[in-house]
């Protein structure tokens, strides 16, 4: 469907309504004196998706979440205007397409990794790891390490946090390979809450707890066990000096992240 065909047709299925209306609605606004709601919630989402994917531009440069966020805030304004609408992609999304690129450096929090031989900050690949405390801007309450990449030529924030993800998950699955280890003993993963240190060179995981009982009552008392994992320590020479390992993060810099951080 032509892109003026999309927004008449999504703009016909949002009416004014009474508060009473308006309140009821799954999806509504009040703009000024004027309160609006969608007729077709399901239509209306429908419509959304397929406005975000009539432009090729917007869908390599911006997530969903920000493409429905500016439609959801600009679809009732034309709404309340009551003139025609005739705009192309370009001209509708005008505002957005006007920003101008920028590179970002994305930082998480990561469990599972640690730098050895007093390491404060490391280097790998893509990868930039530390310690949480010497951010200059905090993103924890806890100590920890974190993990960051450089996000290139980027138009939304959003955009840049969903690159990084995919390059902090391939991380894992890189540290995986080389180690060798595929029986699920090595725990790397972002985000909060980070998993509680023991020591420098492991953490805690979580804690089981069964009872096994027969026909005369419980065996034992409780089977309580804590699993703990090793943590990585990414700044050793078997992962950042082997020579063969090295090729594998150039041709990973170079072919994949490269080009999906940088596009």
């Amino acid at each position: 469907m032509p892109f003026k065909k999309l927004i008449q047709s999504i703009l016909s299925i949002i009416e004014f309504g009474s508060r009473e209306e308006v309140v009821s609605a799954p999806r509504w606004w009040v703009v000024g004196e004027q309160g609006l709601y969608v007729t077709e919630t399901a239509k209306y989402d429908q419509l959304l998706e397929e406005i975000y994917n009539s432009e090729k531009t917007i869908i390599s440069r911006f997530t969903r979440e920000t493409i429905f966020k500016f439609l959801n805030n600009k679809l009732p304004k034309i709404r309340i205007s009551d003139e025609p609408f005739d705009q192309d992609a370009k001209l509708f999304f005008k505002e957005l397409l006007d920003i101008a690129p920028k590179n970002l450096v994305v930082t998480a929090p990561i469990s599972g990794v640690r730098l050895d031989d007093g390491a404060r900050s490391f280097q790998l690949s893509i990868y930039k790891f530390g310690y949480l405390e010497d951010l200059q801007y905090p993103i924890a309450n806890e100590k920890g390490m974190y993990v960051s990449v450089l996000v290139k030529n980027i138009y939304d924030k959003a955009k840049a946090i969903q690159k990084a993800n995919d390059a902090f998950l391939n991380l894992a699955k890189i540290i995986v390979f080389m180690s060798g280890k595929l029986d699920r003993s090595i725990f790397i993963e972002t985000g909060l809450p980070l998993k509680p240190s023991v020591s420098h060179e492991q953490m805690y995981i979580n804690t089981s707890s069964y009872q096994v009982s027969d026909e005369n009552g419980p065996l034992d008392l409780a089977n309580v066990k804590n699993q703990l994992r090793e943590k990585i320590p990414v700044n050793n020479g078997f992962f950042c000096k082997n020579t063969n390992f090295g090729k594998i993060w150039s041709f990973y810099e170079k072919n994949t992240i490269t080009k999906s951080l940088m596009t």
